[in-house]
């Protein structure tokens, strides 16, 4: 006798994604979960904390001390883009750490490269385009001398010729360095080769200060300059070092206490190492690797990490975090022009209630419809039969 699906099993099967190999670590989607989440907060409270960048009215810019207190700990969470560039690290770096090391399937670079393209950039296109259209239907005809804009936005070569956020999508800034990524990790994999695993370990692991030294010395340099791939390489990097760890002690079925501990050490030092400027960018790689180590080792923060929920939003964060910007602006006009006078820390918590279900639904119908389908390897060439069947249609209905 079979069980029948529930309702909840149709959800997460319909909101889960297609992993291009079969196999699936769900407590990395679940660290993506924690990514998309702390980015979220941020922007909740800088649209609060910016009324005029938005448009709308604010009574108490400045806010009272609990007020403050929120905003300091929410802006914490721009450091969510860092833990998602030490995920793309984990997930690019394991199948060249899997053949260098372990004798796993060769990758070919031809097979990567296209893979990439074909599972990444249609997504992008298309939500920059809908961007953009909503962009020229809200503000008119003018918004089309932002179409250079929107050229270099999507060649992931705004940051570098405007040296600004794009004004199509302004969390586009990040996705051009992690294409940068994208095409070195074939070289930069080439350090799994180095033996022994102390040498190699240690490699990487004074590569990282090395990185995290520069980072902090061009902190306020140029935006173009600061948001080269070198300057956010150590991140990607701790996801090496733990890909190094994770082929060579596989996580055990009963995790570790100790590493629960270094999970919830790093999640703190995520959203409070960002107020202390001359600790910043090396508090926020050992956070980020704290993270990583808790939820690959650890036993209660692992557990939760695998929540089939929190596993299904972490497999749509590409989507939401296309999207959720743009829809948190939306809803923060009408929402915060109603409650200006109020005290900024309840203006706060009333954006992130309200607009975070609403990002999530919202992200839930567009990861459906334009990213899912081109997690599938042979999308193009289904594309290819349907559109090439069409062609040939209407010469057999002559034929008739």
């Amino acid at each position: 006798m079979t069980t029948q699906p529930t309702i909840a099993d149709r959800i997460v099967s319909r909101l889960s994604r297609v992993t291009s190999g079969g196999s699936l670590i769900p407590e990395i989607d679940g660290l993506r979960f924690v990514a998309v989440l702390g980015v979220f907060l941020y922007h909740v409270q800088e649209v609060v904390n910016n009324p005029g960048t938005y448009h709308y009215a604010h009574a108490d810019p400045t806010g009272g001390p609990i007020g403050q207190w929120m905003t300091q700990v929410m802006s914490g969470g721009w450091t969510g883009v860092r833990l998602f560039f030490m995920i793309s690290g984990f997930i690019l770096a394991l199948p060249f750490a899997r053949y260098h090391m372990a004798g796993g399937k060769h990758v070919g670079l031809g097979r990567y490269l296209k893979r990439r393209v074909l599972r990444i950039e249609p997504p992008y296109l298309i939500c920059l385009i809908i961007l953009f259209a909503s962009q020229v239907a809200r503000f008119g005809t003018d918004w089309f001398d932002k179409t250079d804009h929107l050229l270099a936005t999507m060649f992931y070569a705004h940051n570098t010729v405007y040296s600004a956020f794009s004004p199509i999508n302004v969390v586009a800034w990040s996705l051009e360095v992690e294409v940068q990524f994208y095409l070195m990790a074939p070289l930069l994999a080439m350090v799994f080769k180095i033996q022994p695993a102390a040498l190699r370990r240690g490699f990487l692991l004074i590569s990282i200060i090395g990185f995290a030294i520069a980072s902090h010395a061009v902190v306020d340099n140029e935006f173009w300059l600061r948001n080269l791939l070198p300057f956010h390489l150590h991140y990607f990097l701790v996801g090496f070092l733990l890909v190094d760890l994770f082929i060579t002690r596989p996580p055990a079925e009963r995790g570790s206490l100790a590493c629960d501990a270094l999970a919830v050490l790093g999640l703190i030092g995520m959203f409070l190492f960002p107020a202390y400027a001359p600790l910043r960018d090396y508090g926020i790689v050992l956070a980020v690797g704290l993270l990583g180590v808790g939820t690959l080792w650890g036993s209660v923060w692992r557990t939760v990490m695998r929540n089939r929920w929190i596993v299904v939003a972490g497999g749509m964060c590409y989507t939401i975090y296309l999207y959720h910007f743009t829809i948190i602006k939306a809803l923060a006009r009408p929402l915060l022009n109603r409650i200006n006078d109020q005290p900024q820390e309840l203006q706060i918590l009333l954006l992130a209630a309200l607009t975070f279900p609403a990002v999530y639904l919202i992200g839930s119908m567009l990861f459906v419809a334009f990213e899912k389908p081109f997690m599938h390897r042979d999308w193009h060439t289904k594309l290819w039969r349907v559109v090439t069947r069409s062609r040939t249609q209407p010469n057999a209905v002559e034929a008739d």
